[in-house]
């Protein structure tokens, strides 16, 4: 039987998460392809985004972060086996302490599932919770961003406890 977390704290090594961060936003400088999030202060988006996939990799013990990845990560971060089922996973790292996943139209369906982080910029990280694809909209809220496009909101109380590790395992590709 599964066993679950509201949350978990997970201390990182942020000079590691530097590295990564540091690496994709050169990418993204080089490749041209910036999302409009990450106009206004790349380097805090991409270690919100580094730190939080770290996190969840140090919590199921899945590799590390890519630090190279071009085009994006189609979707989803990590391939899950979690009792059992494989589910597609993107990791949404939030810098604010009582954070909501935000999910736009534009990448609804692309993972089957969402896990939710707070990241303290040089602290630690909270794996607030997770949810399924298909149950944003029963959970959610239609909202516009500050960018225009139309997204998802799901309040933090409204996620469902993490996973224990016990229950997570990489995917067999």
């Amino acid at each position: 039987m599964s066993t679950r977390q509201t949350a978990a704290t997970v201390d990182l090594d942020f000079d590691v998460v530097d590295l990564i961060a540091e690496s994709r936003k050169e990418i993204h400088e080089r490749e041209g392809n910036h999302r409009p999030a990450y106009a206004t202060d790349s380097m805090t988006a991409e270690r919100v985004g580094a730190a939080a996939e770290a996190a969840v990799a140090l919590r199921y013990d899945l590799p590390a972060p890519d630090a190279s990845r071009v085009d994006g990560d189609d979707g989803y971060d990590y391939r899950i086996d979690v009792d059992g089922e494989t589910l597609e996973v993107e990791i949404k790292g939030s810098k604010y302490d009582d954070p909501s996943l935000m999910i736009s139209d534009e990448y609804r369906g692309d993972a089957d599932a969402y896990i939710l982080a707070s990241v303290s910029l040089g602290d630690d990280v909270v794996l607030c919770g997770w949810l399924r694809d298909d149950q944003l909209e029963e959970r959610g809220r239609r909202e516009a961003s500050k960018f225009g496009d139309m997204m998802t909101v799901v309040d933090g109380d409204q996620l469902d406890p993490i996973p224990d590790p016990d229950d997570v395992s990489p995917a067999d590709d």
